[in-house]
């Protein structure tokens, strides 16, 4: 949402190696957790189906962007995918909290 708003080159270059750096750790995050979590037969398999899923997700997003662009001004655009990317994590948190405290319940 940042990188949507700002004029200065060096201002971009910074947010995107902030988002870059942000990716990369929760990508990290995200692999050990499964592989700690999944027997190590289903490993390959699973992360081998994420990678395939993430990259169709992917290449749809940036079709949709495409189209999405000649619609609307491409700053709004960035706007609007970094508010979902914002919604989305709003969601997933709240999720993982409630079902943290599930587990702890017992229930």
């Amino acid at each position: 949402m940042g990188l949507s708003g700002t004029y200065h080159a060096w201002t971009a270059v910074a947010i995107y190696f902030f988002i870059s750096l942000a990716g990369g750790v929760g990508a990290i995050c995200l692999d050990t957790l499964l592989m700690r979590e999944t027997p190590l037969y289903l490993q390959g398999p699973l992360l081998g189906m994420l990678t395939a899923w993430s990259q169709g997700i992917i290449g749809l997003s940036m079709c949709g962007a495409g189209v999405a662009v000649e619609m609307m001004e491409p700053r709004l655009l960035g706007l609007a995918g970094g508010a979902g990317f914002v919604v989305i994590s709003i969601v997933i948190s709240m999720y993982y909290a409630g079902t943290r405290s599930r587990k702890a319940a017992g229930v």
